[in-house]
């Protein structure tokens, strides 16, 4: 007979349990240092918290999830990251070094970590990068290009490029590690539920600012008023027009699937929570919102037949209501001190003039990075508010004020790559299964919102706004391109093998 175990006769849970902790030898002792070894960090971190030091506890437990996450689920570290990164300035998570050296924020860890673990396994042999794109090779002319405006801006080489990884490339990158990591349907839904909850919060605090007339996680400086009757949402981004393009971009994609769920109570409670996002969208009292809102409904409307039926029926009932109520509404301070509101159009049409002069006297290569507004109070004498260097309010206008056509063309094309991407894709989509045409025609809707809305402010003063756009483009893009190239190898084996 075989020798006894301490094991027979006990469930498969308990031997699990058996094996897990070593029970009744010398592991015991392993378990009981490790035990201290936990106690002894647990009252090291403990003490940290309650010390001036708290904020390094903060961004290392931060920092040390990330990379637990990175190793394991490198999706979930990457949409992780993008839920948490609004809140990083208000708990702790941004560590300021001191002058001359460049800060420590969980941004720049976020993606330096990200994009070394992909080429990493790449180069290792671990990981297949995605195909290289005409799309690609845009954004990386446009990043070359923009960045000779680094050199000439009077912020200094060194703080200039710092704001342009910040700004610019931080979200660029985030495309880049978004179309590798996301390979499926599986991933991108995981991808649109972390936007839905990133538009959840953000819908919420909207709503609850406007309702309560108390701002939450309030960057410095940022006003909280539109006029008297008016409240400027401040929460969070620091600027409502954030939020409404990032509603209006995550919308149309959280209705494509919405629409499509099985089951009657998550349409339902999906429908409920889409027309919460509407209706934050409204309370934002940002009249480019409203129309970025419209238009990447409208997109998805003509695209999608499925949609077209009910969003027709919503727009005829708000249609009739707006008819009936119109008299009141004119006499509303939402009319009267927002939509028939002109000054802040004045302004804009003033600031794009005086761009588009500056930009004719210096085309090739621009002014610099972040010198219009130096320029335009020194030069043209033109700064409308005391405190505030002016601005152009049109990131096109700005990308060309500061690049020159140098910066301006790849940007462009690289738009117009995207789309052509997008509308590509969705042509295909009877004749390709791994196409998923209600995806598309929401992604379409979604570009289409964010270039419309850009043209009305300058959308590298949200890094936020700029990295869920490129989450969206990286993903939406990758998933088909990996879906087609699995499909392509499908079919090449079938070939070989004469089926």
């Amino acid at each position: 007979m075989g020798k006894a175990t301490t094991s027979e006769g006990l469930t498969r849970g308990e031997r699990w349990l058996v094996r897990a902790f070593h029970v009744g030898k010398v592991h015991v002792g392993k378990a009981i240092l490790l035990a201290a070894l936990y106690a002894a960090v647990g009252w090291v971190v403990a003490r940290a918290v309650f010390s001036e030091r708290w904020t390094w506890v903060a961004t290392g437990t931060a920092l040390g999830t990330l990379l637990v996450l990175l190793s394991l689920f490198p999706l979930a570290a990457l949409l992780g990251w993008q839920v948490i990164s609004p809140y990083a300035p208000f708990f702790g998570l941004d560590l300021h070094l001191g002058a001359g050296v460049p800060d420590l924020s969980l941004d720049r860890l976020a993606i330096g970590s990200l994009v070394a673990l992909v080429l990493g396994q790449a180069v290792l042999g671990r990981r297949r990068l995605a195909p290289f794109t005409r799309t690609d090779a845009l954004i990386l002319v446009f990043c070359l290009g923009y960045g000779v405006s680094g050199s000439i801006s009077y912020l200094g080489p060194v703080q200039a490029y710092q704001a342009l990884f910040d700004a610019v490339y931080t979200p660029i990158l985030v495309y880049f590690v978004a179309k590798n990591l996301v390979q499926s349907r599986r991933d991108l839904d995981w991808v649109i539920g972390a936007l839905a909850i990133i538009a959840t919060y953000l819908a919420v605090l909207a709503i609850r600012e406007q309702i309560t007339g108390e701002a939450l996680f309030v960057p410095m400086g940022r006003s909280t008023r539109y006029t008297e009757h008016i409240r400027r949402v401040a929460s969070l981004l620091g600027n409502p027009a954030f939020i409404a393009i990032i509603l209006s971009m995550v919308l149309p994609l959280f209705l494509a699937r919405v629409v499509l769920a099985a089951s009657t109570w998550k349409r339902g409670l999906g429908v409920l929570l889409a027309g919460v996002w509407v209706l934050a969208v409204y309370m934002t009292f940002v009249r480019a919102g409203w129309v970025a809102l419209f238009l990447s409904l409208l997109v998805l409307a003509v695209l999608w037949p499925r949609f077209r039926r009910p969003f027709l029926l919503v727009l005829a009932l708000a249609t009739v209501i707006v008819v009936v109520n119109w008299v009141a509404i004119t006499q509303s301070p939402v009319y009267a001190e927002r939509l028939a509101f002109t000054k802040s159009i004045d302004y804009r049409a003033e600031g794009m003039n005086l761009a588009w002069r500056v930009f004719l006297r210096y085309p090739l290569v621009g002014v610099g990075f972040a010198n219009f507004g130096t320029i335009a109070a020194r030069e043209f004498g033109w700064q409308p508010e005391r405190w505030v260097l002016p601005s152009p309010h049109n990131s096109y206008l700005y990308i060309a004020v500061s690049g020159g056509l140098l910066a301006l063309i790849p940007y462009l094309l690289m738009f117009g790559s995207i789309l052509w991407d997008g509308w590509a894709l969705y042509r295909r989509q009877r004749r390709s299964a791994p196409v998923d045409g209600p995806v598309l025609a929401a992604f379409l809707g979604a570009v289409v919102a964010y270039l419309a809305f850009i043209a009305t402010l300058e959308v590298e003063a949200s890094k936020v706004t700029n990295m869920l756009f490129y989450l969206i483009v990286g993903s939406v893009l990758g998933m088909h391109q990996w879906q087609e190239r699995k499909a392509g190898a499908v079919r090449h084996v079938r070939e070989e093998r004469g089926l």
